[in-house]
Order: C-alpha cells, then structure tokens, then sequence
C-alpha cells in the first residue's frame, strides 16, 4: 500500500462520522460540497485534499468554516453536485446500457467456438468494459459531470447484467436493452448519487483501497476553484512568498457586515454575535441613513442614534434568537438578497432582517415605531414612493376631515361594527381586485357587471377583507371610503364651490397617500358614469371626470369604481384618458348553486332580523321561481329581494317559519303574475294545459295538442335549453283561430290574454323596418328608442311573441328571426344581447288558403267523381314556395289551420254568448237568455266557411249586442234592478227583449193576483213595471221598437 492509496473501509468510515457529527452540530438533515470538503480536511491533516503537499489544516477548516456561515467568496460559485450529476445521469444510462450491450455481444460473438464458457466470457467483459470506463474518467482531469455520471452509471450497468445472470439461472448472457433495465440502471445509478458523499464512495468503489489523487479530482471536478484557493493560502511550503500573500480570501457584502457585526458583538461585552449586531450595522449604511430621514419627514421623528441608544442600553433587545442556528438561518435569509448587488440590495437586507426577526419590530414599537410606519418604511425600500421630493400638503388637515365626514361614507369602520353583510362567491373578483390595487401607478379598478350582480357588495367585502387583515401589505389597515356624488353637488350656491369641495376630496386623499405618514385611503365610487359632465355648467366648467383624471395620473389616488356596462360604453368609455387610467374588472351574474351558496350565507342574517326560520328548501325554492319568472333582473339581487319579502310576509302573518305560500306571493308580487301560476298546482295546470286550451280554441286540436305539448315540455324543464320554448308557424285561412289559440295561450300561462308581444308584421314590409325590431343603431334617427320586439322581451323574457301575417315582411326581418330560432338570442340596437330562450315563438299566416278555396270551389263544378281536396298538402307548398329553406328548417313544426265546419261552429257562437252574458253580469248585474231560435238564426247569418268565426262574430254583434246596448241605454234604470234577465225573444230588425224580475219581485207579482183587482189591472201592472212605469191618463202604451222596452 503506497501513500496515495489507503483503506477504503476506514476512509469512508471516517468520513461519514466527521459528516454526521457536523450535521447533528448544525441541525441540519443533509450536506452540500463545502461540508464535504470540510470533512476531507479533518481527516488526516487534509492529505485527502493535496497529496505530496503539507498543509496548514486547521486554516483551511477555518476557511471552510466561515465560506459556509459567512457565505461563498466573490466569484465562487456554489455547484450542487447531487443536482448536476442527476441531470447528467438521465443523459447517461441509456448510453452505458447500450454500450455494455454492444461490448459483451462482441465478445461472445468473438467466441462463439468457446461457447461451453460463456459465463467465463461474459464475466470477463465485464469486468474489461468496467475498467475501460474507469481508464476513460481517469484520463478526464479534471472530470466534468457527465464524466462522473458515465462512470456512476457503469458501475450500476454492470451490477444490474450480474444479478440478472445470478437470478436468470445462466441460461442468458446477453444484456437486454430494455426500457425496464434502463429505468433500473437509472433508479440505482440515482441512489448512489443522493449526497456529495455518496457519488464520492460510487466513483471510488475498488474492492479495498481508494485512490487519494481520486479523490481530489473529484473535488477539483465540482468546485476547483474554492479548493485550489484554500491549497494555496494554507501550503507551508508558500508560506512568506508573494503567492500566499495575494491568495486573500475575496469578501461580500455579507462577509463585511457579518465582521462589523462580530465586532459590534464584542464591543456590546456580548459572547455571540445576534441579528440585532447585523440590525446596528446596517443603520449605519448611507441607504438606511436616507431610508430614516425619509421617515422623519412626518410629525414623528426618530434618529439613528435614538434606535441605536435603544438598543444599546436594553440588553434584552433581540435576545429570542442567540443560538448560533438561529443566526445562521438569518444569514441564510440575508445571503439572496445582497448577492443581488443592486442599490436597492441594503434596504431589501434591512426589511429582510426585520421580517425574519420579529423582536427587532418589537424593540422598535417601544421606541414609537407605529404598524403605519414599518409599512411606510417597507415603501421607501421598495422605491414605490419618493418622500423627500413631496411638496407640503395643500389641503388643510380640517378642511380635509370635514370633506370626508360630510361626502364620503367610512365602510372600513361599518365593516369593523359589523354592520355589513358577508361576501359569498366572489374570491376571484376580490383576488383581482387586490391584485389591481398592487400595481404601482394604474391601481384603480373599475368594477362592471349588470345591476344587482354584487358589483358595490364587491366594496364591502373589500372592506372586510382590510379590516381582517386579508390584503396585500400595500393595503393593511387601509381606510375605505365611499364617495356620494349627489352630496357633492347638493347645496352649492356660488361657482367653484363644487370644484373646491372636490378638490378637497381627491387632493386630500391623494397628498395623504403620497406621503405614507398614516394608512392608505381607498376611494370607493358607486356608479362612477354619474361623475361624467357632474359639475359642469354650459360655459366649459371642468366637470368630475376631469379633476378625478389628473390625480389619477400621479398614481397616490386610490380608486375603487362601479358602473354597469352600458353605462360604461356610454359614458365612460369614449374618454380615452380615463379608460387609460384604470382597469376593468367584470363581475358575472352568479349561476343558481353559487346564488343558493350566497343566500344560505345570508340566511342567519335574515332570520335574526325577522325572527323566523328560514330553512333550506326554502332557499331552493326562491333561487328556482325568481330563475323561472323573474328574467328582467339578476342573481344575486333578485333572489335576495324575494328572501326579505318572502320574511315580511311571515312577519306580517305572524308565522315563524317562512314557508313556500310566502315566497310564492313574493315572487308573484315580482313578476307581477297571479299566484296561482307560480304555486304547486302549476305542473298540474301545464299537464292539462291541451284540454284548457280547447275550452277556447275550437275545431284545432291538432294545433292545440302540438303547442300545449312544446309548453309542457318546457315546464319540465327538457328543451334544448339555447332555443326558444317553441318556433311556430300557424297557416290557415282567415278568423279559424290561429291568434285566438295564441291568446288562449297567454291568458291560461300569463294570466291575462294580452299579455303578449304582439306584432303586425304588415308593418315591416320595408327593408329599413329590421330597425323598428331590434332599435336603429348609433348615429341613427331613433337611436334612444328600443325596438318593438327586443325591448318588450328584455323587459318581460317570459312571454308570447306573436308574428301575425309573417309572409308581408321584408326578407330581411325573416333573417333576424333566423338566431332566435336557433340560438335563442338577438343582439339589439344598443348592442345588448336579449334572451328569446323563455319566449314561444307564434307566426301567423295566410298562404296557401286562397289557392285551397279555389281548388274546392273547382272540385264542385262538373260531374265527374269527387276527390277531397288535400288543403294541408296545399298550404305546404305554398309555405315551401315563400320562404327560405334555413326558415322552414328553423320551424318546430308548420301547424295547419283547417276551415271550421258548422257543427264547429255552434260552440264557438255558446263561447261567445257566454262572453257578452259574462259582460253584462259584470257591468249591468243582469243576466241574459237567448233562445234556441236566435241562435240558429245567428248561424244562417254568421256561417262562412271561407271567412272562418269572425263572420259569426259580426252577425252577433250587429243583430244582437247593437240593438240590446240601445235598448240597455233607454233603460237606465234597469241598473236600479240587480238580479234582472233579459229574455231576447228576437234578434236583428225584429229585435225584441224582456225582463224577467227578479225571484223576490215575482213572488211579490204572485201575491198580487189573490186580491180582489180585476185581471185587465193586473195585466196593466206587469206593463207598466216591464215598460218604464205607468203611461200618463191611462193611455196604452206605442208601438214597440227595437231598442224600446215591451
């Protein structure tokens, strides 16, 4: 055994002991390089690290010693072995597998007349490839990463292809080079490379002895440079020559303050250095000399040497931390940040010493450091605000307090009473928001969403989020004020009163926040387009936008602003400098689950105010029908509303639950529907809405059952849920029913038959007229108005759109028609997208009637066979002839409307009866009889079969209510006798009519004829009392007449 060649068991043995002691010493769970070559120092004078050379070893351990708690020397780069040799080793193994692959193939192949000693050749090759590697690194000097990770891997190569020999039996001797004995050799090639140490005992792994020049190749490999430092400065046989005395150790930043630091120490009688020696040193740096005055220039002042006296004279100042662990973890924190070498590098060191070490903040505090001066201070370091280049506030600290108590509201001091309601669902636009707020200059977000979305709940969740602490540190303890822009105009009598009021306002919070001398002010301003032209008088005064613009330029003005969108388009948008200025933040409506989140958030609130229970189906059912009726508003506004008036209603009944009938009438109340629309029994009436719907609507059925079907659908909930509730094209000739059957339809789903969008669409047969649907466009004459069928269903999205005539509009409108049809959506005039998805769509027309008569007409001419006329089949045509395939192919269905037959007749005549009895009951308290004769004579009259209802509907009117409203009016007093009926005895030019008293009056008539007056009195009686009284000298009364009483 030579000098340069010593056991490997005791080398490594020592090794790991002087390792692991250093570990435990430092509390450390792992070792780098400097550890390492620390230990190769310790071990036998540190011949480990420069054979053939004595060396000073306890200098180079004292170096090792302060590079690792003093940090490397400058331009003495750290290399993390375990990381560099990792990489390498994944570049490696393939290439090794493959090699050693190739090498034993070739050795077997070069034996293949030898092959009863395979095992022998295969062993052999091994063990040459091994050492044709080893030969290979020991030429690389010195030996970069990869070469270290070549020769890793072919130790691990050649171990896996033995084991595998051992576990196959010898029955193969061939390496497989397969990605399963790659991922091994891989997976152990790594384990061997876990520490410094453990690449150093892999590369050096011969069977007993380890190679010192090995070692030290090793270590020149992976930081040469260090080593070679340390050789030269503790050589003996330099020592006194010019090489030792220019081989000083080059010092950092770090280094420096550390040795002022020790020497502080020492000077304080102090036995370990604290990091309140690092905190005294870095005071007397020129950039925290400036940092301090800079801090001075507010009501407060506190020099360096008041803090150095502090902490000086109070031993106790920063004692927590003074185990040498403690320090060296401070050093670490401190290291990143002056390495960085910038001029900002001394004042993130301070802030950084005083983040890491709490008891120094605490020392100060007692000094009168406030929470609002660390912040300021932590904004000097950061650059974010210039102090010594502020001018002197302008705005006086009273006019100033006066401003905000009178035109702001303090929502930070709300939020600490508890009086504002939580914030539920709205992290992300919370997050964005603070995020905004961060910026340097452009830190004012202008909030956008639909009215009652939450946009100004976004503000009070802010404040919250202040109060609790939850908020970046530019925004800690924050105060939240909330502008009222009425205020500021209210009151103002003279000129410039509205511009001082203002100014005092936004200068004021600006100055305050420029200087950091107390905690931010954040301007919250609800609906911000208000102060576009606010103030403004017709000789070119500067309006709000325009002051609010320039402090928003500097940067030190908070603003938090709200508006819709529209109004943001409108308003504030054309104004390129203030869109410049802030950035936009959109809220979105809530879905349904997060508005049942958010109510179930506020549930506690509402049930100790009203003192009831609200439980949680409840809440269910108010996010269900506000969803399903209340379309003109938005989540989470409406469902909150109906929620408190669902509460009140309990209230007021005196209820301590608040139960489904309450949030029934609520929603109703809202959507302004009867309530018995929204209750349980709706599913039910939709169910049976086919067989109400021909209580009204005759001789259909089939266009009945096809509409009454698309309705229940929809109420189930199982359309195609981006289209309208049904698209509909009813097509028959003329008064068969087709508006009829849709105003049934409204009255029996909305309650009231006109309650309806109904449109002539005879009306827009121009080209132009696609403006009157959907709002003619900016720059056009109309351009404030909304359309005639977006506006009516932006307002009232559940509702009957009725196209009547659908085959006189312009081509163009039908193309509008085409989105709605299939989407379920139009974009108006004002850009606004209006949802059609609860809507039924109802088109009416007339084609192919005419042609349909007409082929009738010719089949009764001649004497040949008759053939039934197919109307259905020639209305098709028609409808194919006139619109666009893309139309038709948008329909739900094309509804024939077929000729109503006379026995479908007469029950539309009763359903009209029926209605004028209604009418008189309703405004005269009578009712009406009209005979089975009348009648029939109504239906001679009154039936057309090309001409439909509305024929029979005219001989109605003329011979019936014309004569017996005459009639009504001659007899005035008919109002005096409730109870009454009138018999029409005839209709039209014959038309007569008598009453029938009521059942008192004919009892009293009874009576009468058991006394003794002759029966011509009696007779004459009953005339007088049916006729207006008795006539003047007992004369008989005239001739009847139509419109005269009998």
């Amino acid at each position: 055994m030579t000098d340069q060649m010593i056991d490997r068991t005791d080398f490594f043995k020592q090794l790991a002991i002087f390792v692991a002691e250093d570990m435990q010493e430092r509390q450390r769970d792992s070792h780098d390089m400097t550890d390492l070559m620390l230990a190769l120092a310790r071990f036998e004078d540190g011949r480990a690290l420069a054979p053939r050379k004595k060396l000073n070893a306890d200098g180079i351990i004292k170096d090792l010693k302060d590079v690792r708690r003093l940090g490397r020397p400058v331009g003495f780069q750290a290399v993390d072995p375990v990381k560099t040799v990792g990489a390498a080793l994944d570049r490696a193994v393939p290439k090794v597998v493959h090699e050693l692959e190739d090498y034993i193939e070739q050795r077997l192949t070069e034996a293949r007349d030898y092959a009863y000693y395979s095992t022998e050749i295969t062993e052999n090759a091994e063990a040459d490839f091994l050492q044709d590697i080893a030969n290979r690194y020991e030429r690389k000097r010195p030996a970069a990463p990869d070469d270290m990770a070549y020769m890793i891997a072919a130790r691990k190569a050649v171990e896996h292809h033995r084991q595998a020999r051992i576990n196959g039996g010898n029955t193969g001797h061939r390496v497989s080079a397969s990605s399963e004995t790659i991922l091994a050799v891989k997976r152990a090639s790594k384990e061997a490379a876990q520490t410094p140490l453990s690449i150093l005992m892999t590369l050096e792994s011969g069977p007993h002895l380890v190679s010192l020049p090995g070692v030290q190749r090793f270590c020149q490999s992976l930081d040469g440079g260090l080593l070679n430092l340390l050789i030269t400065r503790h050589d003996t046989g330099l020592a006194g020559t010019i090489t030792a005395t220019e081989s000083k150790m080059p010092v950092t930043a770090l280094q420096k303050f550390i040795a002022k630091a020790e020497t502080e120490a020492r000077a304080s009688g102090d036995q370990i250095v604290q990091p309140k020696h690092l905190f005294l040193v870095l005071l007397t740096e020129e950039p925290i000399r400036q940092e301090i005055m800079k801090l001075n220039q507010s009501v407060r002042r506190i020099t360096i040497s008041d803090i150095q006296q502090a902490f000086s004279s109070n031993p106790n100042e920063g004692r927590q931390a003074t185990s040498p662990a403690a320090f060296e973890r401070t050093v670490d924190a401190l290291r990143p940040v002056l390495e960085q070498d910038g001029p900002k590098a001394t004042s993130q060191a301070m802030q950084t010493l005083l983040r890491k070490n709490p008891e120094l903040k605490d020392g100060l505090r007692e000094l009168g450091f406030t929470d609002w001066r660390f912040k300021r201070w932590q904004q000097i370091a950061d650059g974010n605000t210039n102090t010594a280049d502020l001018e002197p506030i302008q705005i006086a600290e009273d006019d100033f307090k006066q401003a905000i108590k009178q035109f702001t509201r303090d929502i930070t001091a709300m939020a600490r009473a508890g009086k504002l309601d939580p914030i539920i669902g709205r992290e992300g636009e919370l997050q964005q928001m603070k995020t905004i707020m961060t910026n340097r200059k452009k830190k004012n977000p202008i909030v956008l969403g639909e009215p009652g979305v939450g946009k100004t709940a976004l503000l009070h969740g802010y404040a919250q989020d202040v109060v609790a602490g939850n908020v970046p540190g530019n925004q800690v303890d924050a105060q939240v004020l909330e502008l009222d822009p009425a205020a500021l105009v209210a009151g103002t009598k003279y000129r410039g009163d509205f511009e001082q009021r203002l100014k005092n306002i936004l200068q004021g919070v600006a100055e305050r926040n420029a200087r950091g001398d107390r905690p931010p002010i954040i301007l919250g301003i609800d609906e911000a387009h208000t102060l576009v032209g606010l103030g403004s008088t017709r000789d070119g005064a500067q309006d709000a936008s325009q002051f609010l613009k320039t402090y928003l330029q500097e940067g030190n003005l908070w603003t938090v602003m709200f508006t819709t969108e529209d109004e943001y388009a409108k308003h504030i948008e054309p104004d390129g400098a203030l869109v410049r200025r802030t950035q936009t933040l959109k809220v979105n409506e809530p879905s349904l689950d997060d508005t049942i989140v958010i109510l179930d958030g506020l549930k506690s609130k509402f049930e100790q105010h009203y003192e009831a229970e609200i439980p949680d189906e409840i809440i269910r059912d108010v996010v269900r029908l506000t969803d399903r009726y209340v379309k003109q508003r938005h989540f989470p506004d409406k469902a909150i509303d109906a929620l408190e008036g669902a509460g009140s209603a309990a209230v007021r009944d005196g209820k301590m639950v608040v139960d489904h009938q309450a949030v029934v009438e609520t929603v109703a109340r809202m959507a302004r529907l009867p309530e018995s629309f929204l209750g349980q029994e709706d599913d039910e009436r939709y169910a049976e809405l086919d067989s109400t719907l021909k209580q009204d609507v005759f001789g259909q059925d089939q266009a009945v059952n096809q509409v009454a079907m698309a309705m229940a659908v929809a109420k189930a909930g199982l359309r195609e849920p981006n289209k309208p509730i049904g698209s509909y094209l009813f097509v028959g000739p003329t008064g068969v029913g087709k508006t009829e059957l849709t105003r049934a339809l409204a009255k029996h789903t909305a309650g009231d038959a006109d309650r309806m969008v109904r449109l002539d669409m005879s009306e827009f047969m121009e080209k132009h007229s696609v403006n009157r649907l959907i709002g003619a466009p900016p720059g056009y004459v109309g351009f404030d108005q909304e359309g005639t069928l977006t506006g009516p269903v932006r307002r009232t999205p559940n509702t009957i759109v009725l196209l009547d005539e659908i085959e006189k509009a312009h081509p163009d409108v039908l193309n509008i028609l085409l989105q709605v049809m299939d989407n379920g959506q139009l974009t108006d005039g004002h850009g606004r997208v209006v949802d059609f998805r609860n809507t039924l769509l109802v088109m009416t027309s007339n084609l192919g009637a005419a042609e349909a008569n007409m082929a009738e007409k010719k089949e009764k001419i001649g004497f040949g066979p008759k053939e039934k006329v197919d109307r259905t089949a020639i209305m098709e045509r028609a409808v194919e002839g006139h619109f666009t395939p893309e139309f038709r192919n948008r329909l739900d269905a094309v509804v024939p409307f077929y000729s109503l037959s006379k026995q479908v007749m007469r029950p539309i005549l009763d359903h009209n009866i029926a209605r004028l009895e209604g009418q008189l009951r309703d405004n005269w308290r009578v009712g009406m009889e009209l005979g089975e004769e009348a009648r029939e004579k109504l239906m001679d009259a009154g039936f057309n079969e090309e001409m439909g209802a509305r024929p029979l509907k005219r001989a109605l009117r003329q011979m019936v209510e014309e004569p017996l409203a005459l009639w009504m009016l001659r007899n005035k007093e008919l109002r005096n006798r409730p109870g009454a009926t009138l018999m029409i005895e005839d209709i039209g030019t014959e038309f007569r009519v008598s009453m029938k008293a009521p059942e008192m009056q004919q009892r009293q008539l009874a009576g009468a004829e058991n006394t003794a007056f002759p029966r011509q009195t009696l007779d004459r009686l009953r005339l007088r009392r049916s006729a207006n009284g008795a006539m003047p000298n007992g004369q008989e009364p005239e001739q009847r007449r139509p419109g005269m009483a009998p």
